[in-house]
C-alpha cells in the first residue's frame, strides 16, 4: 500500500465533503456542505435535507487550528449545534479513507476497534503535521525526507511505528520546535 501525498487542509476538507456526498448519492437524501459562517476553532459540516427543504443539522466538526495538534484535521462529533465534542475524534480528514466512521445519519459511536484505529490515525496525522511544518521551513530534503516518508509508509502499512522510528520522529519534532 502506498501513501498518498499530504493534502493541504482546505483540499482535504473539500475531499471529505465530496466523499460524504458520494456516500449519500446512492440514495440521495442530504446535501453536505461547509457552514459559511466564520469558524474560529472548528469548521462545521452541515447537512440539509433534500426532502424537507431548509432542515439543517450539524453532521460533524473539523479541527482547523494547526496550533492544536490534538484536534487539527480531526473529525469530531457534535456536542450541540455550536460545539464540538473534543474527546474521541472519529478519524482525520488526512486519512486515506476519511469517511471510514461516517454514516448517512452521523458519525459512528466509539468501540474498541474504533479507539485502536483512532490512535493509529493520530500518529499518522502528527507525522503529516510535522512534514508540513518542516516543508514550510524549507527543511524537507535528504535524510529528513527519508525519515518522514518511511514513517508514513510504516503507519499506512502496519498502523504503528517501531521504537527507533518513534525516537527519530521525536528528535525531528524537538529540532523543529527548538528552531522556531
Amino acid at each position: 500500500m502506498t501513501t498518498q501525498p499530504t493534502l493541504h487542509f482546505d483540499d482535504a476538507v473539500k475531499k471529505f465533503v465530496k466523499l460524504l456526498q458520494e456516500m449519500d448519492d446512492k440514495d440521495p437524501t442530504y446535501n453536505y456542505s461547509i457552514d459559511p459562517n466564520d469558524a474560529k476553532k472548528y469548521m462545521k459540516i452541515v447537512t440539509e435535507s433534500k426532502q424537507w427543504g431548509q432542515s439543517k443539522s450539524v453532521y460533524c466538526f473539523i479541527g482547523m487550528l494547526p496550533s492544536d495538534p490534538e484536534t487539527y484535521g480531526m473529525i469530531l462529533k457534535p456536542a450541540s449545534y455550536q460545539a464540538a465534542e473534543r474527546k474521541n475524534p472519529r478519524g482525520s480528514i488526512f486519512d486515506e479513507n476519511p469517511i471510514k466512521y461516517c454514516g448517512r445519519f452521523g458519525l459512528e459511536y466509539m468501540n474498541e476497534k474504533n479507539v485502536k484505529d483512532r490512535i493509529e490515525s493520530e500518529l499518522l496525522k502528527k507525522v503529516r503535521l510535522l512534514k508540513e511544518k518542516i516543508t514550510a521551513k524549507g527543511g524537507y530534503s535528504g535524510h529528513t525526507r527519508e525519515l518522514i516518508q518511511s514513517a508514513e509508509e510504516k503507519l499506512s502499512k502496519y498502523g504503528a511505528l517501531n521504537k527507533a522510528s518513534m525516537i527519530e520522529m521525536n528528535e525531528l519534532w524537538k529540532a523543529y520546535t527548538d528552531a522556531v
